[in-house]
């Protein structure tokens, strides 16, 4: 790990349900970023094709278009959008991880919740799959396994990625901090509403964020290989304002009842947490 890195944390907002405009979209991110100096492009969780915020603000017997739409639209680890990435990765020499809903080849309405991290020369250095999905996750993904709970090396480190509540499993956690990891990255949706907002009593997505990437820099630290580690990158979906115009109204949900949950609902940010010893030349 070279003492000075330079990485980018995405906040942003794919193109809604839309896979191929967003993998576009997440290509000219990158080369932004690499002609900005990064080494690492961190994109937020399922950035292709969205997240299914849908699942927590209306019942199931309302989102079954949706479901079909979001089955449609995800990616397959060994598909068109995995394979542009990766050859996005070795033309800049840098490495991806991108958050994505991955498709089944057995199955056309089994989909997972995945990271892959692309290193500099295009290999897919790991595939992960969330482990539990979490709340009303489940009524979109399937549950994934431990394979993908590696750390690996590259130019700016070994690094290691988490998907959203698993940020709170000290097991999944603890198996990445004692292969040394170094760089931790974390990914989280745009918003997380429990209750509808307004009445105080939704949860504090961005606070209980902040906690864990401390946290987990902090207690990796002792645990890695150089004393520049540990830090967390953390990567949100910005929430985009034409969601609401999206196909949630095409199939009969009330545009303005869309807008009022969505925008009420607290946003997620995207941060960097470092512990003392790392040296970093930019962060962008």
């Amino acid at each position: 790990m070279s003492q000075f890195v330079k990485v980018a944390a995405v906040h942003a907002a794919p193109v809604f349900l839309d896979r191929t405009a967003t993998t576009a979209k997440a290509i000219s991110i990158t080369r932004e970023a690499a002609r900005a100096g990064a080494q690492l492009i961190a994109f937020p969780e399922t950035f292709i094709p969205a997240f299914p915020v849908w699942a927590a603000l209306w019942a199931p017997i309302e989102n079954h278009d949706l479901f079909i739409l979001m089955a449609d639209q995800s990616v397959s680890a060994k598909g068109a959008e995995i394979a542009s990435l990766r050859r996005e990765a070795r033309a800049l020499s840098v490495c991806i991880s991108i958050g994505i809903s991955e498709s089944s080849p057995a199955s056309v309405g089994a989909i997972w919740n995945s990271n892959i991290l692309i290193g500099h020369d295009g290999a897919i250095l790991n595939h992960h799959r969330k482990l539990v999905p979490t709340f009303y996750e489940k009524l979109i993904w399937a549950s994934g396994d431990g394979a993908g709970l590696k750390v690996v090396d590259t130019p700016v480190g070994r690094v290691g990625n988490l998907i959203c509540g698993e940020n709170t499993n000290p097991l999944a956690r603890y198996s990445l901090m004692a292969q040394a990891e170094q760089v931790h990255i974390s990914s989280w949706p745009p918003i997380w509403p429990t209750r509808r907002p307004g009445n105080g009593a939704n949860f504090n997505n961005v606070a209980a964020n902040r906690i864990r990437s401390s946290a987990h820099s902090f207690e990796a630290r002792p645990l890695a290989s150089t004393p520049l580690a540990s830090w967390t990158l953390r990567c949100a979906n910005f929430l985009s304002p034409a969601i609401p115009k999206s196909p949630i109204s095409s199939i009969g949900l009330n545009e303005r009842r869309a807008s009022s949950l969505i925008q009420r609902a607290r946003v997620s940010e995207t941060p960097f947490k470092i512990t003392k010893g790392l040296r970093t030349r930019n962060l962008i």
